[in-house]
Formats: C-alpha cells, structure tokens, sequence
C-alpha cells in the first residue's frame, strides 16, 4: 500500500490530549499534527464531502445533510450523487492506482472503481453496499438519536467498530490496494450521546475516553498490516453543550420579516426564515436590508459570514445567504408560534454540538490548515502533484476578512 487515511468523525485535539491513545499519539510525536478548520457549516455532511474532493460547498453542492428550500418546494435527502467535484479516488484511479474506500460519509449510492467500496454514512438500510459485490455485513455507524439505555448503546457501538475494523482487515489482505480511506463514524456518535449527558457528569469524560482507546487500540492493529505514510483527519471538533433557544424565526416574525398562516410559515409573505444546524450553527435563507445590523446586537451571535463573500462556486446560489455561529451557551431552534425568542433548554434535549476545529495527524512532515487542503497534500505526498490541476484552483476557504466576529 502506498498510503492510508484514516478519518475519526468529530475527532477534537483538546480532547483527544486527554486521552491515552498510544498509537495516535506514537504517530503525532514522530510525525506531524495540528487542528483543521471546518466548513461552514461544521456539519458531516458538507465536511467530508470538501475532504475527499478539496473543494468548498460550494464547488461540490453538499452544503447540509438535506438539499431544501421551502420557498420552491424543494426538500430532498443528500447521497452520493449530490457531489459535483472529482472525488480523490476517481483521480487516482484515473492514475491507476487502485483504492479501498471504506464506510467514508455519502458514498451511497456506490460507484465502481479500481479496488473496493463500502458505503457510509446516509446508507439506507442496516447495512452498507459494496463494490464488488461481496458477502460482508457491515452497520456504517450506530445511530446515536433517541436512544434510551445507554448501556446497550456503548455495547453497540463496541461491536460495530471491532466487527468493521475486524472486516477492513480482511479486505486490506483481499484486495491489496495503493490507496485506503477509511471512516469511523462511532467517534461522533458518542460524543452526541455521552458527553454532556445529564447525569453522567463525573464520568462522562472517562466513558468517552474508553470508547477512544478502543478504537486507537482497533488503529493499531491496523498499522500491523499497513506499511505506509498515514494521515488522520477529522471533520470537525466538539465542543460543550448550550442551555438556551434561540427561536430564530420567531426573532425575524417580531422583526416583521417572517409571516404565520395558523402555526405554519406563510411562505408567500415571509422574506427570510431561519434554519439551524448541530447545535452551532444558524442559517438566514435570504439576506435583507438590515438583518446583519441587527444580528450584530444580538448578544447570542458570535461571528456572521456572507455567502457571496465566502463561497465564489457554482453552487453558491444554493447557500443560506447568511451564515452565523453561536455565541457559547446559544443554539439555534426553528419552531414558530406564541413562544419566546429565548428559552431554557430541558436539561433532556441537551446535546454537545460541532466546533470549528477538527484535528490532523499525520505520519509525514507536512502541514493543514482547512479541510480542503487534504485533498492536494494526499495527492503530493503520493508523487503526483501535477494531479492537483484535476481539483480545480486553489482556495482560501474562509478569509478572515470577511469573517465578523462579534464577541
């Protein structure tokens, strides 16, 4: 093999310094490493989708897990398909060099390539597709919503990841690939479930970190059977749970921007509406005189970014035209009706979100500082950098110019 990407979901640096994950942390000593600037918005989804093509949201079209606008009837769950850029594996393959892409976030529906596919996260069904057709059961990830018994929930989530690295093993010796990108989703799932979990206040750090030397423990058994340069990646951090609502469009129909028509949205007569994203991120659809004016007052709003000054793709018509991050404490709800605009979140519904940073990790002396800069450093330190051309020109994801920060 001549190189290997393994991606741990919602991977934080801070955290995983707490932790004890010896075979990681064998890699960042040796190697190189540091934290990774997300997309905006930090969402798995647009995230991973800017990683495998080194691309923006909007160059690729994957700016949410659901493609909507209510305005037009339009609502649509993303897969596969929804990704308008080269992916780094079709660029390889173009170079012949095979690849093993294994449970990596929208590969479903798979394609067929030079080595083998299985598909991730946004699979239908209980178990992944593959490419070739091949008798394994593979669960992409253990789905971390409404689940009650959390015991059951952490057995689970050891299962699936020993069954999944267990079966990437046996595929590795199969098919003996160039290239592997792997995905451990289950990294995020827990952190969703158990981190700031009510009353689980003294253990929830220790749980969390159980779950993560198991999986370094799983990583190492797999650097047994690569002998390759590797890169860890993760597609955004974690960061601590908010107490309160903010019911955006509640705030923009006291503003007199958005319409009701009994307990629904008036679409007709409304100007903008609000959406929300993981906790930290918030979304106007349509920007209108004077909605970042009054954003900029507002003491639950962090930093506020403009579409047309961040995204220059083809597909930035599609974006939200204002993109804003919470102020710590703050996240955003989209209910409508006779509430207030801020509320006290049920000690029940809170849930850590999404930061910013992601990490990096690599076994080579390089150097990241946004998602979209795997891509082309993949493609460099394989000896074929005159491939990055196929990736389209380079970007400054978010120019710290345009970037309004607030508090």
């Amino acid at each position: 093999m001549r190189f290997a990407i393994i991606g741990l979901d919602g991977a934080d640096l801070d955290l995983i310094r707490q932790f004890d994950m010896p075979n990681l942390k064998n890699i960042m000593k040796n190697g190189s490493y540091g934290k990774l600037r997300s997309t905006l918005p930090p969402i798995t989804a647009p995230a991973w989708s800017s990683i495998i093509t080194g691309r923006d949201p909007s160059w690729h079209g994957v700016l949410h897990f659901i493609d909507t606008d209510p305005f037009h009837g339009k609502k649509q769950l993303i897969s596969s398909k929804s990704i308008k850029c080269k992916k780094i594996w079709q660029i390889l393959n173009n170079r012949k060099i095979s690849c093993g892409i294994y449970t990596v976030p929208l590969t479903y529906p798979i394609e067929k390539i030079d080595g083998f596919m299985v598909s991730g996260m946004l699979t239908p069904g209980e178990y992944a597709s593959t490419y070739p057709q091949m008798d394994i059961k593979v669960k992409p990830f253990v789905e971390w919503q409404n689940t009650q018994d959390m015991n059951s929930f952490l057995n689970s989530l050891i299962i699936n990841t020993n069954n999944k690295f267990n079966t990437l093993k046996q595929l590795i010796e199969q098919f003996n690939v160039d290239f592997l990108f792997m995905v451990e989703s289950n990294t995020d799932s827990i952190q969703h479930r158990f981190f700031y979990q009510v009353g689980l206040e003294k253990n929830r750090l220790r749980i969390v970190g159980d779950f993560f030397n198991f999986v370094d423990k799983k990583i190492g058994e797999l650097l047994r059977v690569l002998d390759c340069p590797i890169l860890f990646i993760s597609d955004h951090g974690f960061g601590k749970y908010p107490t309160k609502w903010v019911n955006g469009n509640i705030w923009l129909h006291d503003k007199g921007l958005l319409n009701y028509k009994g307990n629904q949205i008036d679409w007709e007569n409304t100007k903008t509406y609000f959406y929300t994203a993981w906790l930290n991120c918030g979304f106007f659809k349509k920007n209108v005189d004077g909605l970042v004016e009054s954003l900029e007052k507002e003491e639950w709003v962090k930093e506020i970014y403009l579409s047309d000054e961040i995204y220059n793709g083809p597909f930035a018509k599609d974006a939200p035209d204002i993109i804003f991050i919470f102020a710590d404490d703050y996240t955003g709800n989209v209910k409508v009706g006779n509430f207030d605009i801020i509320e006290d979140i049920p000690t029940f519904s809170r849930w850590t979100g999404h930061k910013m940073d992601g990490f990096w990790a690599c076994s080579e002396k390089i150097e990241l500082h946004n998602l979209t800069d795997m891509a082309p450093a993949v493609l460099r330190m394989m000896g074929i950098g005159d491939a990055i051309g196929e990736l389209g020109d380079p970007i400054e994801y978010i120019p710290e110019a345009v970037k309004r920060n607030i508090k």
